[in-house]
């Protein structure tokens, strides 16, 4: 889908710069990948200590030798 972006010049040789990518379209999709990922990250991260996780992976590990 095309869309038309104002976005200062300096910005954009920046991301080129990071990027090591010379085709800006290219550039920008990078830094928006790595933006997304990123807060998915953070996201996750937010989550620390809300999720009550038990350690039994001896006990995973036992369960999964006998099926075999």
């Amino acid at each position: 889908m095309r869309t038309t972006l104002n976005i200062d010049d300096e910005m954009i040789d920046s991301i080129l710069s990071y990027t090591k990518l010379t085709n800006r379209s290219e550039a920008i999709r990078q830094a928006l990948s790595d933006y997304i990922a990123f807060k998915k990250r953070q996201q996750l991260l937010s989550l620390r200590g809300e999720v009550d996780l038990e350690n039994n992976w001896e006990e995973l590990r036992s369960m999964e030798m006998s099926n075999e």
